[in-house]
């Protein structure tokens, strides 16, 4: 009897891991169609037409160059910086002043030219580019319902991965070939594996692996070991001590093989062009932001990420979020609840110190979201036990049944932010909430408009294209190589002189922290002859030069 007991009980285990396996990888496929689908109407940013698709044809150009010479039996090329210094320029504070150089580790030259081998002759090479982000993205969707479906049920963690493909500024930066997305993914992955080494030594491997991918997106990363730490803290976890030695030994190395320029001085790659060049951004690089009506060429106030992230969080799931604290503050003794907890407090109190990056929206703090979604998936699950547990106090919701309150939760929830995310398209990275009044509020109360120009979208080609012949066409920001880039792929005609001086037309993206005295000028008090609005904030402007 207890042997046919235990049989069942495991039969039905083995269902619910299957369910659950299933239905992830249908979450995966809708999402990853769903962004995949719509990267071409997105419009190329400049980190991407200046960095990231540069640095990927870079990157190929080197694998073709290093199979060749490896065929010929010349291996020793592999450890002489010359050969690899044609395709990797030195990572040093100097060459972050150019745009055209990704001072990056290579992991986000690497993915984008996986995808656009499998990708470029059916769609093109912008959108094989984009696949990359948007693979990465489906699959950290599929992460967050996996791991919560597994620790509560379905039903949570449907809640927690739609929560994370709702909120529009992160959907719309998986559709950009960028470090910011895979870091994101790559942070929640390696979180997801240490918390699976804890009891499977397997896994232990895993996180070692994926803690040392997310060390080749970028400087951030090394960010995630301390965030651990801060939870082993807390939790006074043991067990954790194996996933620290073996991550201690195969990180490291993941991160020099997929740096050919370190290969033959790791120490001196690691701490010159990784630590150093990093630290000193704000030195060498600083980018202003704008922010409640002032400019700050440094540093926003210590609350921006704060407040950034609640202006941008769609109210609904903003709201589970803080439920999901509540709950989770009173559950965490619950190993996988306290992990959520302190990657959200660590990265969050990183963020407000004063020498922490702020700029760029939501971008470089994208790893805190899937972590929020978590906790809006803990939130239903608090508010959805409740309403069970007083079910009998309300006799309608008895007779409604518990599926249908279920369901109607999720319509409640979901239905608002799918249509504002489906209006959205393909501005996404301008999206602000109900709590500022939309687009058209953010923008009375002073946030920054937009930010990458993501918003030259194809419309707007086509207006450049319709420009009179050898038009000089300028840019504000004067990012002229992001023209030049899109002209030498044929997206803009080859006869149009893209300028600084002595310009026919200028393209004015509403970028308020590069405003100067002229370009505040342009933008209230002279007539654009074209005008790209939402909500009746523009987006872009174009202006014939003022005589």
């Amino acid at each position: 009897m207890v042997q046919s007991i235990t049989i069942e009980t495991a039969s039905q285990e083995n269902k619910q891991v299957r369910r659950i396996r299933i239905t992830g990888w249908i979450l995966f496929s809708v999402v990853g169609m769903a962004v995949g689908s719509g990267t071409a109407g997105m419009g190329l940013t400049w980190d991407e037409s200046m960095a990231h698709f540069w640095g990927s044809e870079v990157f190929r150009a080197w694998l073709s160059h290093a199979w060749d010479t490896l065929l010929a039996g010349q291996w020793s090329v592999l450890w002489d910086p010359a050969f690899h210094g044609k395709y990797w320029p030195p990572v040093t504070p100097e060459n972050q002043k150019f745009f055209n150089f990704n001072y990056h580790p290579a992991l986000t030259r690497i993915l984008p030219t996986l995808t656009w081998f499998v990708f470029h002759g059916w769609f093109g090479d912008i959108v094989a580019y984009r696949m990359a982000p948007a693979i990465l993205f489906a699959l950290a969707v599929m992460a967050v319902f996996r791991v919560m479906a597994r620790r509560f049920d379905s039903a949570t963690g449907l809640f927690a991965a739609l929560s994370l493909a709702l909120m529009p500024r992160v959907f719309g930066h998986a559709h950009i070939a960028a470090t910011d997305t895979a870091m994101m993914a790559f942070w929640l992955f390696a979180v997801v594996a240490f918390y699976k080494g804890l009891e499977d030594k397997r896994w232990s491997y895993g996180f070692a692996v994926l803690l040392g991918l997310a060390f080749s997106v970028k400087f951030t990363g090394v960010l995630i070991p301390l965030a651990l730490i801060m939870y082993m803290i807390l939790a006074r976890e043991k067990r954790a001590w194996r996933n620290v030695v073996v991550a201690a030994v195969i990180s490291p190395v993941v991160l020099i093989a997929l740096n050919p320029t370190w290969w033959v001085d790791p120490f001196s790659g690691f701490f010159t062009h990784y630590v150093q060049t990093a630290l000193s951004r704000n030195t060498t690089a600083p980018i202003a932001t704008y922010y409640l009506g002032e400019l700050y060429p440094v540093h926003a106030p210590w609350h921006y990420s704060l407040v950034m992230t609640a202006v941008t969080v769609p109210v609904a799931i903003l709201l589970f979020v803080l439920l999901g604290a509540v709950w989770g503050v009173r559950q965490r003794a619950d190993k996988w609840v306290l992990l959520v907890l302190s990657q959200l407090i660590f990265y969050y109190l990183i963020l407000v110190l004063p020498l922490s990056p702020d700029y760029d929206g939501v971008r470089l703090f994208l790893p805190v979201f899937p972590f929020l979604a978590c906790l809006a998936g803990l939130g239903y699950r608090g508010l959805r036990d409740w309403v069970f547990r007083n079910m009998d106090r309300w006799p309608p919701l008895i007779k409604w049944g518990r599926k249908r309150i279920v369901a109607l939760i999720f319509l409640i929830t979901f239905t608002w932010p799918a249509l504002q995310l489906a209006d959205s398209h393909p501005f996404y990275l301008e999206y602000y909430n109900g709590l500022t009044g939309g687009v058209a509020g953010a923008h009375r109360a002073g946030f920054e408009t937009t930010y990458w120009f993501d918003t030259v979208v194809p419309s707007v080609r086509d207006t450049i294209n319709r420009f009179p012949l050898n038009s000089r066409v300028g840019v504000l920001p004067p990012v002229v190589d992001y023209l030049r880039y899109m002209q030498d792929h044929g997206l803009l005609r080859q006869d149009l002189v893209f300028t600084q001086t002595d310009m026919d037309y200028i393209i004015l993206l509403p970028r308020q922290s590069k405003f100067r005295d002229f370009t505040w000028d342009l933008y209230h008090r002279q007539k654009p002859v074209f005008k790209l609005s939402l909500e009746g904030v523009p987006l872009l402007l174009i202006y014939r030069k003022p005589d």
